[in-house]
């Protein structure tokens, strides 16, 4: 019961796997359309087989030059037997077979001709406030709304989910020692003497910013994400 129990795990990790490790790392790299579960699980099968495939292949390559499989008769006869009586032979070919196979499928999803810059399944507003901000600084944004208003401020928190714009939301706040500022539409300056504004995405025409490295001291109530 156990050598057939590792040999149905074997399969399913040397089929399965290399072609759901391939969809995953090639999704990183490309814009994928929308795809039906059942055209996802064709890829998965079809990638995972072809590079399991060539594991294979490579595995009986290393076995007919040397001695890792002397015997490979009793082995195709009873590889269940054969696998008690001589586990660490039968785990080196099948620990070939994955590092081949997997090996090729992450070469290929990842340095296949046609690869663009990384594709993130997150928002534009996460890669702008969090994963391309620098160690150590803060964001200093500009916030244009659309009744012609401009605020600035420093970004205190944001909704970083992939959720429609107009359902966003964006908090600034005033640091550096400094109020926020507000620029009416007919350009008249004045500053806010709140400490925070809680803007919607559904207000917002555009927003500008700039990353700024945080001072030792910084201003009270800020934290780490903020100036």
């Amino acid at each position: 019961m156990i050598p057939s129990t590792v040999t149905g795990l074997v399969v399913f990790l040397a089929s399965v796997g290399p072609g759901y490790l391939y969809v995953r790392v090639a999704e990183r790299w490309r814009p994928y359309r929308e795809r039906t579960a059942l055209r996802e699980a064709a890829q998965i099968v079809v990638s995972g087989s072809l590079a399991t495939l060539v594991g294979v292949v490579v595995a009986l390559v290393v076995t007919r030059a040397t001695s890792v499989l002397p015997d490979r008769d009793a082995f195709v006869e009873d590889a269940g037997r054969y696998l008690i009586f001589h586990p660490a032979r039968v785990g080196l070919v099948l620990l070939i077979v994955l590092v081949v196979s997997y090996g090729l499928a992450y070469g290929l999803a990842r340095y296949a001709p046609g690869r663009g810059a990384e594709v993130f399944p997150d928002s534009g507003w996460y890669g702008a406030f969090e994963r391309n901000l620098p160690a150590g600084h803060g964001i200093v944004a500009t916030v244009e709304l659309r009744d012609g208003r401009t605020i600035a401020g420093v970004v205190r928190a944001f909704t970083a989910e992939p959720t429609p714009v107009d359902d966003r939301e964006l908090m600034l706040m005033a640091s550096f020692g400094g109020p926020m500022i507000v620029r009416s539409a007919d350009g008249v300056v004045a500053s806010i003497p709140d400490q925070f504004v809680l803007l919607r995405g559904d207000e917002i025409r555009y927003v500008t910013a700039t990353y700024r490295e945080l001072t030792s001291n910084p201003a009270p109530g800020a934290n780490a994400n903020s100036p």
